[in-house]
This record gives C-alpha cells, sequence and structure tokens, in this order.
C-alpha cells in the first residue's frame, strides 16, 4: 500500500507540473476550436473504449486490493524492508504503473501541442 501511495503521488505531481510546463512552451490555444473537434463516429467509440477501461480498470484494483487488511500493531517498517518488497515482489505493478502515468503524459503533451503552418512542429 505505502509503494502504491508513494508511486501515485510523486507521478501526479510531476505529470501536473510537466503538463503546466508543456502547455506553457507549446503555446496551445485557448477555447474552442472547429479543428479539435471530432464527428459523433469517432466520439462513440471513444467513449465505449473508456468505459471499457474504466471497468477492467477498477475491477483489477479492486480483486487485487479488496481483500487487503491493515494490521494493527506492527513495528514500523524500515526503508530497507520498503525497498526490497517494491523491487523484489512488486516490481511489475511498480512498473506497470510508471508506464501507464508515462503515457498518459506523453499523450497529455501530444494532445497540448500545436501543428504550426506547413506540418511541422
Amino acid at each position: 500500500e505505502f509503494v502504491g501511495w508513494t508511486v501515485v503521488l510523486v507521478y501526479i505531481g510531476a505529470v501536473i507540473i510537466l503538463f503546466l510546463i508543456g502547455i506553457m512552451i507549446t503555446r496551445a490555444p485557448l477555447g474552442t476550436n472547429a479543428e479539435l473537434s471530432h464527428p459523433a463516429p469517432v466520439k462513440v467509440p471513444a467513449a465505449l473504449l473508456s468505459a471499457v477501461l474504466f471497468v477492467v480498470t477498477t475491477w483489477a484494483v479492486g480483486d487485487a486490493f479488496g481483500g487487503a487488511v491493515i494490521e494493527a500493531g506492527r513495528e514500523p517498517t524500515r526503508t530497507a524492508e520498503i525497498a526490497e518488497v517494491m523491487f523484489q515482489r512488486f516490481v511489475v505493478p511498480f512498473e506497470v504503473v510508471s508506464f501507464v502515468l508515462l503515457t498518459a503524459l506523453i499523450g497529455g503533451i501530444a494532445i497540448a501541442r500545436k501543428d504550426e503552418p506547413g506540418g511541422t512542429r
């Protein structure tokens, strides 16, 4: 649980700052723009895919951590123990979360960038 919250908090802070910097550097247009709007045949499958991904992710998290019990009265853990658990037992979930958050960051920056005349960036 500690590892999960640590990853989430660190990446949330980093992603927010990088989004702000990315948007400021790219000078993204404000307001609505007809060029950014997609027709309904594109929006409907995207919304359905988003809903399916949300349900699958919610189920996976609930299945993985739904029955977790926090033990009361345990001794405080050392950082070495946390690192050992994180990089031996939970290395794959840690890397998957890192990859998903990195993908979201790259997607956000790609969306925020503005094309220049001539098709170059």
